[in-house]
């Protein structure tokens, strides 16, 4: 058990970690709109922002990779991304906010994004590690041992090949991750397009 788990403001800060995030988003946004001297990387036509959008788009397959694969509280998923990481989802998100910080190129955002992903996403990691360690006693413990947490072990090649679903993929409504990569591309390569001075 850790403190993570067990105290009640990490439980609730992990409840709101996507309301937190957009909040966060949207006050940098706004402050950014008003300082015209500082504008995102081209995503399309600067090395750094074409990084940004390779991350972002490595981070995106991940997600929706390991979305199409698991069996939420059914199955231990140990194969596909599963069999890398234990939370290839998470680490997928974490890719995508590098990604988005490589194009914003504000130090700043990473200092925020620290602060935010210690406390808002290790208790919810935690907290799904101690539900499949009941779920799945034992065998979990196993799976565990053989896998890292957010980064890798090892890697099988063998056990990389697992069937994708797409019904899978739609029931875990990954197409939202899509859909907000989507407008926050357009919005990022909007806000250089036309405010770059």
């Amino acid at each position: 058990m850790s403190v993570f788990t067990q105290n009640k403001f990490f439980v609730k800060l992990s409840k709101l970690r996507l309301k937190l995030l957009m909040f966060t988003i949207i006050i940098y946004a706004i402050h950014k709109f008003f300082d015209f001297q500082d504008t995102p990387k081209d995503i399309f036509g600067s090395n750094l922002g074409i990084i940004g959008g390779i991350i972002v788009s490595l981070g995106l397959l991940l997600r929706s990779w390991a979305a199409g694969i698991i069996n939420k509280n059914k199955l231990l998923t140990k194969t596909g991304p599963y069999q890398v990481c234990r939370h290839p989802l998470y680490l997928g998100s974490l890719l995508m906010a590098i990604g988005y910080l490589i194009i914003l190129d504000d130090w700043f955002l990473w200092i925020v994004l620290i602060l935010f992903m210690i406390p808002v996403y290790l208790p919810k990691i935690l907290g799904e590690e101690q539900k499949l360690n009941e779920l799945f006693p034992g065998e979990y413990d196993k799976f565990k041992q053989e896998t890292g947490m957010i980064f890798p072990k090892k890697i099988s090649l063998k056990k990389l090949i697992h069937k994708w679903s797409f019904k899978q993929w739609v029931k875990h409504t990954e197409y939202n991750a899509w859909i907000a990569t989507i407008i926050a591309t357009i919005a990022l390569q909007f806000w250089y397009q036309y405010f770059n001075i």
